[in-house]
């Protein structure tokens, strides 16, 4: 629950110093990159390593969705056929160790159809990512997502025995 609670301020404060307001893309997506403009950009078949967590924001009220931090980050492949094309045009503009909050309109889900029933319009699904890490071949990605499935493994098995 710290850590939660930790993650929550430090997304805050980070979001707090950053001036740049959301950019608007059609699809009711809303997004702002946070960057140093260091590291190394993403390219059309790279793979990288994510960690996110996504919350649905109702009112003054908070819902953690998901969180990375309990089962570990995600190894994805930019691809323009595997990843939505919104989040493709958001991701192709990253580097290594950026951060890009999106915040996505309830109503637009709803719209979509198949949404869960706990949404009510005029509400936000709101995503925080931070790139960690960049592999350029599939053996250095499949390497890495061993390495995440072991560190998950080990926090169920504390869990476990606790």
């Amino acid at each position: 629950m710290k850590r939660i609670i930790y993650g929550a301020a430090a997304t805050t404060l980070m979001l707090l110093g950053c001036k740049e307001s959301f950019k608007k893309r059609s699809e009711g997506l809303m997004y702002k990159i946070i960057s140093d403009g260091k590291g190394e950009k993403i390219q059309n078949g790279n793979f990288f390593e994510i960690q996110f967590d996504q919350t649905y924001k109702a009112g003054n009220k908070d819902t953690v969705l998901a969180d990375s931090r309990n089962f570990g980050n995600q190894i994805a492949q930019m691809d323009s056929l595997g990843i939505p094309p919104a989040y493709y045009k958001i991701f192709s503009q990253i580097r290594k160790g950026d951060s890009v909050v999106i915040k996505q309109s309830t109503d637009s889900i709803i719209k979509m159809g198949n949404a869960p029933e706990f949404l009510k319009k005029g509400q936000f699904i709101i995503s925080h990512y931070k790139i960690v890490n960049i592999f350029t071949s599939k053996e250095q990605a499949d390497s890495a997502a061993k390495a995440q499935y072991d560190v998950a493994r080990q926090k169920d098995s504390v869990k476990a025995a606790a």
